[in-house]
């Protein structure tokens, strides 16, 4: 599977980043834990795709939990690409209060491989009495956004489902994402309980470079780029400087 995850990836113009692997490392041992990184650097695909290195099965596998239900489409559509595209045969669904009644009924059912949800639509979902028996393959729980849920009642609620699962299934794995967080060995204190886990930090080295052009013109100063720089990162467009300009001192910025 390595190697077809690496392909995907390189389709995408992607290239797997160390802590990505070492997430997927983990996960293969056993091991559950805290992925640590900025908004944008592929903590969902961390998490998901060391699910899908295993087969999905007929049961659900992959209960993720995301804060808020208008988050819940974003990371559908995330989880289902890589799905799609190297056709794995998962099932990947999402059930909040947006989704229709028929949907949810159906689910109580037969779940699907990986589900979607908010810490208000689980803890219903936990309170039904077939839920235990849908759950009971259960490998993977996501906390997506800790840093968001952490300290919150919909931290407390996701607590408490997570304290249920575990009873329930002593051998799922829990893997919180979180982006800047102040305690990493608290926050992941508090997702795991009791249980031992690893933090894995997903920092990227960036390098932007600019040139900053400081312009006094008629007593005011006003800043833009020199000319023939090109705009760091995303947005930004050149700014000119004004025609009287007294003096101009430009430097470079790397970060």
């Amino acid at each position: 599977m390595k190697r077809i995850f690496d392909q995907w990836f390189k389709t995408r113009g992607w290239k797997p980043f160390p802590f990505q692997r070492a997430v997927w490392r983990h996960y293969a041992a056993g091991q559950e834990g805290l992925i640590h990184a900025a908004t944008g650097t592929g903590k969902t695909y961390a998490a998901w795709l060391a699910a899908l290195h295993e087969p999905p099965g007929d049961k659900l596998r992959v209960l993720w939990i995301t804060p808020l239900r208008a988050l819940a489409g974003d990371t559908l559509e995330s989880l289902r690409a890589p799905v799609v595209d190297l056709q794995l045969g998962w099932r990947v669904e999402a059930r909040t209060g947006d989704t229709p009644t028929s949907v949810r009924q159906k689910q109580l059912r037969k779940m699907p491989h990986a589900l979607i949800t908010t810490p208000e639509s689980l803890s219903l979902l936990l309170s039904y009495e077939e839920t235990r028996a849908s759950f009971s393959g259960l490998r993977m729980v996501v906390v997506d956004e800790w840093h968001e849920q952490l300290g919150s009642k919909r931290g407390v609620q996701t607590e408490l489902a997570l304290a249920r699962l575990r009873a329930w299934t002593p051998s799922v794995r829990t893997w919180g994402l979180s982006a800047t967080i102040g305690n990493l060995d608290e926050a992941l204190r508090v997702l795991l309980g009791r249980n031992p886990g690893v933090i894995v930090e997903g920092r990227q080295p960036k390098r932007i470079q600019d040139r900053l052009s400081v312009a006094r013109t008629h007593g005011s100063i006003s800043l833009g780029r020199a000319s023939g720089c090109k705009p760091a990162a995303t947005g930004g467009g050149r700014t000119a400087a004004g025609p009287n300009v007294a003096g101009v001192y430009q430097h470079s910025v790397t970060s």
